[in-house]
């Protein structure tokens, strides 16, 4: 009976100490989150707000100590989303590191970037429109500097043709470029799919797509740029370059050898 006693004793007394564990940890992370919130002449800690994924989840990283209680004071969502959000039960255990979802926003799609390489279209405020159509213009510029992007002083070439048509083949129209810094433009056209072609002039290399599709919707005005520049082959020559005659240089040649052995010639003469 006596040992039956001890027993029960000691049984009742690892019960009270792991309640005062438990109690003391929860104690302990109240004040310690109290203090850090309301603690006067420091700043407050700001606890890391989770970003969505690409696929518009929201993952908390769990860190060491933390518990579904605490996650939940962390991050302000209940205890019971969290059991619902991660399909856990209470008593489930919060490893470090555990991925915790809190939630799920509609992903949004990213924004395309232009590429450089291909030609990008611009407001044309100027050209007035018809009710239900659309104009399209093209600038073929002379790309100076090769980087693809038209800057101001880059003007229009001359000597370029343009074709534009529609996919469903009712629109084929082409034009020629000129000097300046106005487009040429294709006025009053339906609404629909068409296709850029440009060639660019003699002597020139493309610096951007020569083809380009886009689609036209009525009030539209665009402006497609495309640029060129000037080929290695067609590049000017500087001062003293071009103009030699490969004949005369080997003939120049000659006369120096020549002029050298007569020299020596003579210079033998004296010496006997």
């Amino acid at each position: 009976m006596k040992h039956v006693i001890i027993l029960s004793d000691m049984n009742r007394a690892k019960s009270i100490f792991s309640t005062t564990v438990l109690l003391t940890t929860a104690l302990a992370t109240i004040l310690l989150t109290f203090s850090i919130a309301t603690s006067p002449g420091q700043a407050q800690a700001v606890l890391p707000t989770p970003t969505a994924q690409p696929d518009g989840r929201i993952i908390y990283i769990a860190q060491p100590g933390d518990n579904w209680w605490i996650i939940s004071v962390k991050t302000g969502i209940t205890q019971e989303q969290l059991y619902q959000l991660n399909n856990v039960k209470s008593d489930d255990i919060v490893m470090e590191g555990q991925q915790i979802l809190l939630g799920i926003v509609t992903p949004t799609p990213p924004i395309p970037t232009a590429d450089a390489t291909t030609p990008t279209p611009t407001p044309n405020i100027t050209t007035p429109q018809v009710a239900g159509f659309g104009n399209i213009c093209v600038l073929l510029f002379d790309d100076v500097n090769g980087d693809s992007v038209r800057q101001m002083e880059e003007l229009q070439l001359p000597n370029g043709a343009i074709s534009l048509v529609n996919n469903i083949g009712t629109i084929n129209q082409t034009a020629n470029t000129s000097t300046g810094e106005e487009p040429v433009c294709f006025n009053e056209l339906p609404e629909g799919d068409y296709n850029l072609s440009v060639a660019v002039p003699e002597g020139y290399n493309p610096t951007t797509n020569t083809n380009s599709p886009l689609t036209l919707v009525a009030g539209d005005q665009t402006t497609m740029n495309f640029g060129a520049q000037l080929s290695s082959l067609a590049q000017p020559t500087g001062p003293g370059e071009g103009g030699r005659n490969p004949i005369l240089g080997l003939a120049g040649l000659i006369l120096i050898l020549g002029g050298a052995g007569l020299s020596f010639y003579f210079w033998r003469l004296r010496k006997h």
